[in-house]
C-alpha cells in the first residue's frame, strides 16, 4: 500500500503541453499561491470545477484530510462527477498510507469504494483504472486486495493502452523483482513511447546500472510531451550526473531546464535540484557552484541537510 498512490501518479501523465489552460500550466508548475488567488476571484468556473481544483491543490500538498472534508458533502449515489470521486479516493488512499495502524484499514476500504464509484462513472479513464489495479494488486485482502480482480482490470487496460499495462506490470515488480520487470519490458518493446523508456530507466536503476538508466532517461525526456513527466526525467538526468558520474553537460542542462520550469513556484524539490546542479558544476564551473550553494540553507529535511554539508565540503576541498 505504501507506494500505491505514488506509483499511479507517476504512471499517468496529465494534459499535453500544447493544450494546457493557464490553470493547468500553473498546476504543473506548482504555483499554488497564484492558483489560489485566481480561484478565489474566478466567477466563470462552476462550483464543481472549483472543488476539483481546490482538491487537486490540497492533494498535491499532502493535505489529504482537508480534501476529504472538502469533497465529502458532494459525494452521494447521485454525484455524477468521476473526478470528484477519484480525488476523494486518492485522498483516502494517501491517508491510509500515512495514518496509524488503527485507522489504515478504514481509510483504505473507503478509498477503494470511492475509486470504484469513479471507475463506474468513467471506465475509460486510464488514471482511475491504473490506480484500481494497483490497489487490488498491492493491498492486503482484508481491505479489498484481490489478485483476480486485478487480472480482470489489467486485461481491460491492455486493450485500452498496452504501454500503460506493461509499464504498470513492471512497476509493480519493483524493486524486489527488477530482473523480471526488465524481461517483461523487453518482451514488449515500445522504444518510441516515453513511458516505456522511463520504466526501463527505473528498472536499470534498480539493477544498479546507472549508465544504461541515464540513456533511457535521455530518450524519455526527448519523447515526452507531458510537462510534469518530462521534468521528472530531467531531474533524474541531473541527479545521475551528480551522484553517478554521468555526462556532466547533459546533467547540468537538464537541471537548468528543470529550475527554469519551476521558477517562482512552490515546488518542493527546488532546493534539491539546485544542490544537484551545484554538485555537477563543481566539476565544471566552481564559482557558479559556490554561488548556488550559498543560496541554500539547511531546513527540516535531514537527508537534504546531510547532502548539503557533504557538497559544501567538496567545494572547500
Amino acid at each position: 500500500m505504501r507506494t500505491l498512490v505514488l506509483l499511479c501518479a507517476l504512471l499517468i501523465g496529465s494534459t499535453k503541453a500544447s493544450t494546457l489552460t493557464p490553470y493547468q500550466l500553473a498546476f504543473e508548475q506548482d504555483k499554488w499561491q497564484w492558483l489560489a488567488e485566481q480561484l478565489a476571484s474566478d466567477t466563470e468556473l462552476s462550483n464543481t470545477e472549483k472543488l476539483q481544483w481546490q482538491a487537486r491543490i490540497q492533494l498535491a500538498n499532502n493535505r489529504a484530510g482537508q480534501v476529504v472534508e472538502l469533497l465529502g458533502p458532494s459525494l452521494d449515489a447521485n454525484s455524477p462527477d468521476a473526478e470528484l470521486w477519484y480525488l476523494a479516493a486518492m485522498a483516502k488512499l494517501q491517508l491510509a498510507q500515512s495514518s496509524s495502524i488503527f485507522s489504515k484499514a478504514s481509510h483504505a476500504k473507503q478509498g477503494l469504494a470511492w475509486l470504484q464509484q469513479a471507475n463506474l462513472r468513467a471506465p475509460d479513464r486510464l488514471d482511475i483504472l491504473t490506480t484500481l489495479i494497483g490497489f487490488y494488486r498491492q493491498a492486503p485482502a482484508i481491505v479489498g486486495g484481490d489478485d483476480e480482480k486485478a487480472d480482470v482490470f489489467m486485461h481491460e487496460l491492455e486493450k485500452k493502452s498496452p504501454v500503460h499495462a506493461v509499464v504498470l506490470q513492471a512497476g509493480l515488480l519493483l524493486p524486489d523483482h527488477a530482473q523480471q520487470a526488465l524481461v517483461l519490458l523487453e518482451q514488449q518493446p515500445q522504444p518510441q513511447q516515453a513511458r516505456w523508456q522511463g520504466a526501463m530507466a527505473q528498472v536499470r536503476l534498480a539493477l544498479k546500472q546507472p549508465e544504461v538508466a541515464f540513456s533511457h532517461y535521455q530518450q524519455a525526456a526527448a519523447l515526452e510531451t507531458d510537462l510534469s513527466d518530462q521534468q521528472g526525467y530531467l531531474y533524474q538526468l541531473g541527479r545521475l550526473a551528480a551522484t553517478e558520474q554521468q555526462d556532466l553537460q547533459i546533467g547540468a542542462e537538464a537541471l537548468q531546464r528543470y529550475l527554469q520550469f519551476y521558477q517562482d513556484s512552490q515546488h518542493p524539490r527546488l532546493d534539491w535540484a539546485k544542490l544537484r546542479l551545484a554538485e555537477v558544476l563543481l566539476r565544471q564551473q566552481r564559482p557558479q557552484a559556490s554561488e548556488l550553494l550559498g543560496s541554500l540553507k539547511a531546513g527540516e529535511d535531514k537527508k537534504f541537510n546531510a547532502e548539503l554539508k557533504r557538497v559544501k565540503k567538496l567545494l572547500n576541498s
